[in-house]
């Protein structure tokens, strides 16, 4: 159950914005700026959970499509380049690896669960 779903749809419309304008749900934002500060993407789990929800009023289309790129396409920060080159993160090239990977697993197995988002809308 969600206690205040009118500030669930905001905040998650507010990361499609984030998306839309930058190519990748929100990671860290202070003060309107993107820090890149976390290891992991939240908003991932945060999107994914609203859909099993069942909350109304957000785009699922453009919501899955921002949970796929975000959890794919390299950006500031990411690790999926090392990821992508050694297929796991070797601490001597990425800091944190363990906490890394174990962020980025969690976001997969949302992000996969998620799946049965693209079959449903």
């Amino acid at each position: 159950m969600v206690k205040n779903v009118t500030w669930k749809v905001k905040n998650i419309n507010s990361m499609l914005v984030q998306y839309r304008d930058h190519g990748y749900l929100p990671i860290w934002a202070l003060w309107g700026k993107e820090t890149y500060c976390m290891i992991g993407n939240h908003a991932i789990p945060v999107i994914v959970d609203a859909y099993f929800k069942k909350i109304q009023n957000v785009d699922w289309n453009l919501a899955y499509e921002a949970i796929v790129k975000s959890s794919t396409v390299s950006h500031q920060n990411s690790a999926f380049n090392v990821l992508d080159k050694y297929h796991y993160l070797p601490e001597n090239i990425e800091s944190q690896s363990v906490s890394i990977t174990l962020e980025t697993a969690f976001n997969d197995w949302c992000s996969t669960n998620g799946k049965s988002l693209e079959s449903r809308i």
